[in-house]
């Protein structure tokens, strides 16, 4: 086989991905309303690259024989490159959707947008992106979309979504400091602190900084909720020391989640300080029953979360969680038989950490719980 012939497969291959994941994306005539919902919401700005690279494979193929081999086999695998990330955001979004339109995800997607807008509205924020399922955990803000693993099937993980919503309002504060031509910004000096922790700590990088920010600005925005469903469902004890390339340990992501919670106040007290502490003890129990090693207490998480806590305290001081009304009247509706409709109005925030107090205190009512409370806020959603 001559080396015009491969290139010729392999061009053509390239097309078939390239055509399968633009017709994935683009909305036809008669489908799913829903479905077709999405990918008008999702899919449009990742539509026109994907639509940009198929171009350019056609010039590329168009070229034809008696061009230089060489350079036609460096370009296309040029194109490989650029594209391969865009060609898999659209096999994930054209897998979540399908997930979240036939129902496999039980009505969680939904739930986690009406979180995330809830978040929005106080922090004066505007979110035209949507939750679909997807291999982990995610946000990418090339579609704007949030992933919540596809094992999530009830309300207990759904709290981690504010993770996510941290990585959307971390972007939030860069675009805006660069429309303001803000250098000496509230980001920037994070930035600036932030090359004072990798020299304290070397396995440290930004990217772990940002993920730590998505942490805290989850406390900030959820409180105990969010803290508790870490520690109990996504983090993994067998892994405590493990530092990845992506983010840091779960051990020093426990320390900043805990000290966070610790910190958080309601303008008079710090009602969260004993939680905080419980955690803390539960996840040492749990590394040393899954015979892990355990990481000493260390400060440098709790400057971080004091840096980190200064710039949402003063970007976005109405994002702080504070129990208020509604999470008193789910708390005492859930230990009662009463109608589940009468949580339906109330801050699903205030509910789903009614929720998990209600769940630890009798973890026998796990499943009850989780239908009552799915069932109230799906007639909110």
């Amino acid at each position: 086989m001559n080396p015009e012939t491969m290139f010729v497969l392999r061009s053509a291959t390239l097309g078939q991905e390239l055509d399968r994941s633009i017709k994935a994306l683009r909305p036809g005539p008669g489908g799913d309303p829903a479905r077709m919902r999405i990918l008008e919401r999702l899919g449009a700005s990742l539509l026109a690259s994907l639509e940009a690279f198929r171009e350019r494979l056609t010039a590329l193929e168009n070229n034809g024989r008696g061009a230089d081999l060489k350079a036609r086999w460096g370009a296309l695998h040029n194109l490989e490159d650029d594209s391969e990330r865009n060609r898999k955001e659209a096999a994930e979004i054209a897998l979540g959707i399908a997930m979240r339109a036939a129902g496999l995800d039980g009505g969680v997607c939904a739930l986690a947008d009406a979180l995330i807008v809830e978040l929005c509205n106080r922090a004066s924020l505007r979110w035209s992106g949507m939750t679909i399922i997807g291999p982990e955990h995610d946000y990418r803000d090339l579609a704007e979309t949030i992933r919540l693993r596809s094992r999530v099937r009830d309300i207990w993980e759904l709290p981690v979504v504010a993770h996510e919503f941290g990585h959307f309002l971390r972007l939030h504060l860069i675009e805006r400091d660069a429309s303001f031509g803000i250098h000496d910004s509230y980001y920037g000096a994070l930035k600036e602190d932030a090359k004072v922790w990798t020299e304290k700590e070397p396995r440290l990088t930004w990217n772990h900084v940002q993920e730590v920010f998505a942490d805290v600005c989850a406390v900030h925005a959820l409180g105990p909720t969010f803290a508790r469903a870490a520690v109990f469902l996504v983090f993994d004890p067998r892994e405590n020391s493990v530092w990845k390339k992506t983010h840091p340990s779960y051990s020093f992501r426990v320390q900043v989640i805990c000290s966070a919670l610790a910190a958080l106040h309601d303008g008079t007290e710090r009602p969260f300080y004993g939680i905080a502490g419980e955690l803390s003890e539960a996840w040492t129990q749990a590394c040393a029953l899954a015979g892990s090693q355990l990481a000493k207490d260390d400060e440098l998480p709790r400057t971080i979360v004091a840096n980190i806590w200064r710039l949402l305290g003063t970007t976005f001081p109405r994002l702080r969680y504070v129990r208020g009304p509604a999470f008193i009247h789910a708390d005492a509706l859930l230990r009662t038989p009463h109608d589940p409709a009468l949580l339906t109005k109330a801050p699903i925030g205030e509910v789903l950490d009614a929720a998990w107090k209600a769940r630890l205190e009798d973890p026998r009512s796990t499943a009850s719980l989780a239908e009552r409370v799915t069932t109230a806020l799906r007639n909110e959603s």
